[in-house]
Order: C-alpha cells, then sequence, then structure tokens
C-alpha cells in the first residue's frame, strides 16, 4: 500500500554577495551584501523522494519550509523538479530560530498536516549543523536515519542505505514515523529547465503560520543563541622558507628587502641583436643555467 503523502523538508540558504558587512548587532549580514539563494542539498532529498513517488511507494510529495516570503524561490525549484504541493510557515522578518526550535516547529507542522514519512538533507549549505533533521524526529517521535545515499520505502517500513568510510554502506530499517536525513552529493538530481521554473513560480504556495497549529514562536526549545558573526580571519601571504645557515641579521634583511646581500645587482644590456644575444648567453652561463658547450 502506498503511502499517501511524504514531506521533505527544505529551506532558503544565505550567501555572501560581495564585501562582508554586518548589522548593528552583528547577528545578520547586512542586507546589501544579504543574498537568497536555493539551499542546494536539498535537491538530494527531493530527488530521492520523487523517485520513491515514481516508483509507486507513495502517492504525493509535499514540500515544507519555513521562513519569509523569500522563501518561496525554494519551495518554486521544488515544484519546478516535480513537487505536488509547497507550503510555507510565515516567520517575521528578523526571526531567528536555532536548529532546534526550527525543527520543532517544521515537526509541529508536519504532525498537523498528518505527515509520517519525511526526507530532508542532512546540513545546509550555510548553516551546516545537521541539527534540524534530528530536532523533527525528536518533535515527531519518530525513528531518525542519518547520512542517508539511498532511500526504499514498502509501505510499512522504511530502509535506507548509509555512508561509510571508504564508501562502505550499512543498511538499516525503520517503521513509521521516521525521519530521513540524505547526504549531499549521493544522487544526481534532475534538471530544471528555465520554462519549468518560469511556470512553477506562478503556481500557489499554501501559507501557514505557526499559531493556526498551535505553536508560540517565544515557547519554542531555543537550546543556543547566536551572539555575533565575525568577518573572515585575513589571511598573510606565504612566504618562501628562509635558509636554517642564516644569522639573525641576515633573516631581517631577507624578510625585510627581498635579499640579504642589500640591493640587487641590475645589469642593462645594450648593442645590437647579434651582441645583446651573446651577452645573455655570457649572464646564463655565469649563473650556471648554461653549460659551456650549450649555445
Amino acid at each position: 500500500m502506498a503511502l499517501r503523502e511524504l514531506f521533505v523538508c527544505v529551506k532558503q540558504s544565505v550567501a555572501v554577495e560581495g564585501a562582508v558587512s554586518l548589522s548593528a548587532d552583528e547577528r545578520l549580514l547586512a542586507p546589501e551584501c544579504r543574498k537568497w539563494v536555493p539551499n542546494e542539498a536539498d535537491a538530494f532529498a527531493l530527488e530521492q523522494a520523487l523517485r520513491l513517488r515514481e516508483a509507486g511507494a507513495v502517492e504525493s510529495v509535499t514540500c515544507l519550509t519555513a521562513g519569509p516570503v523569500e522563501a518561496g524561490a525554494m519551495l518554486a525549484l521544488c515544484l519546478a523538479m516535480g513537487a505536488d504541493r509547497a507550503v510555507r510557515i510565515d516567520l517575521p522578518e528578523g526571526a531567528f530560530l536555532d536548529g532546534s526550535a526550527t525543527g520543532a516547529l517544521l515537526g509541529a507542522a508536519i504532525e498537523r498536516l498528518g505527515g509520517r514519512l519525511v526526507l530532508a538533507a542532512q546540513r545546509s549549505d550555510d548553516g551546516r549543523s545537521g541539527i534540524v533533521p534530528a530536532a523533527i524526529a525528536r518533535a515527531l517521535g519518530a525513528a531518525y536515519l542519518s547520512n542517508v545515499a539511498a532511500t526504499r520505502f514498502d509501505g510499512e517500513r522504511v530502509e535506507v542505505e548509509r555512508k561509510l568510510e571508504r564508501g562502505n554502506r550499512q543498511v538499516w530499517a525503520a517503521a513509521l514515523p521516521a525521519v530521513v536525513a540524505v547526504e549531499p552529493g549521493t544522487i544526481l538530481p534532475r534538471y530544471v529547465s528555465v520554462a519549468a521554473l518560469i511556470l512553477a513560480r506562478r503556481r500557489p504556495v499554501e501559507e501557514l503560520t505557526a499559531q493556526s497549529f498551535g505553536v508560540a514562536l517565544d515557547a519554542l526549545p531555543q537550546l543556543t543563541a547566536l551572539q555575533r558573526l565575525a568577518p573572515p580571519r585575513l589571511r598573510p601571504k606565504k612566504t618562501a622558507a628562509l635558509a636554517s645557515g642564516l644569522s639573525s641579521a641576515d633573516r631581517q634583511k631577507l624578510i625585510l628587502g627581498g635579499t640579504v646581500g642589500g640591493t640587487k645587482e641590475k645589469r642593462v644590456l645594450k648593442g645590437s641583436p647579434a651582441e645583446l644575444a651573446d651577452e645573455v648567453v655570457s649572464l646564463l652561463r655565469e649563473r650556471e643555467l648554461l653549460s659551456q658547450e650549450e649555445r
């Protein structure tokens, strides 16, 4: 018997555009350098969900996200790939939820919508904490299967292959409800044409609020708190290793001036082409870059 509805949790990632600048409280990127982009890691989870539908294991695929209006771009990509339904939980601008709170919010929504099988990326492109899928499983009281490379479903239980070191695989199975965290790069997502994406942006996206399924944002379990963001550390340019036999004075000269004996000797070659050629050959022989026999 096919599962009626499979849920895929997705998100919109934040990318840095241009020079890095922070907000006044140093907790967010400044709007001028912040760019919303689809979370590519979610495409692997969605591809596995679509293949389960094509195999007849599930009837429909619903993509769910939590965020502001900008998160609709990721849902449009999901619809263009082939998802049947898109749902967005509206969050106010500037609302910050850690991985635990985000998972609890998504889990509460999935439970209210009747979901029993959930696929999600193992980690996002920006946060990369990997906490959200585990938090969803905790909110649903579901089994949690991580680092998944392949997913199969027979109507009663889900069976997965987990990635191990050196290409080895580990097979696990669990009864529903279950949350499957898909490892990025384990499957090739299908191509989305520009025309399909344009049409998907015209399709309606269902909007929910946390209050509509009985959740107060300030009551969600925030286990961590973002203190501040820090700009990238400046890295010095690499310098050549100094010879071990140099004295301290010679080391200082080499670091500051690039030479040990002071200014390098400069030679300006003048003359006809034939004379210049002879001078170059003589110079190469002096530097032992050309043997006496070679010309």
